[in-house]
């Protein structure tokens, strides 16, 4: 199988990606890098600069968030092949929100923002259904989250 088709492949079966037809996962093949982490590696901290998004081909990450007066760490979830992770820092530009620690051996590509902007300004239509798939994605995890803390505080009353 050649490597455009595989890269196909790769993106459609990513959610972010899997509205766009092959004309346009052959597009965004250009804009994406593959990377891969070992077991335990770190692929970012908490309050770092972001610059990048990632999406899970293969591997499990942990979402790490910290509390830095009581020195401790909690796993927030865990997402495997087709997720994403650094939405928020693709389109905002600001730190990192959470540490991301690689549970597995991972593949992953990444998007980052400068080809981002070169996708927006070459394939305009292409970026926008990206940015709503973004958008939905964003969406989704506001509500579980906010889901998750009506019924924490729900039990502590």
């Amino acid at each position: 199988m050649d490597n455009t088709i595989q890269m196909q492949l790769l993106l459609g079966d990513i959610a972010i990606f899997n509205h766009l037809d092959n004309d346009e996962l052959m597009v965004v093949e250009k804009y994406v890098f593959p990377y891969k982490f070992k077991q335990d590696q770190i692929l970012f901290y908490e309050g770092e600069h972001a610059h990048y998004m990632c999406f899970v081909l293969s591997g499990e990450l942990d979402i790490i968030k910290g509390d830095e007066k009581e020195g401790q760490q909690v796993v927030i979830t865990t997402i495997g092949k087709g997720e994403s992770l650094g939405e928020m820092s693709l389109l905002d530009g600001l730190p990192r929100s959470a540490t991301v620690k690689a549970r597995s051996d991972v593949y992953v590509i990444a998007l980052k923002r400068e080809q981002f902007s070169q996708l927006q300004a070459e394939h305009p239509a292409i970026a926008l259904k990206i940015i709503k798939a973004i958008a939905r994605v964003l969406s989704t995890n506001l509500r579980k989250t906010s889901d998750q803390i009506t019924h924490y505080m729900l039990s502590i009353t």
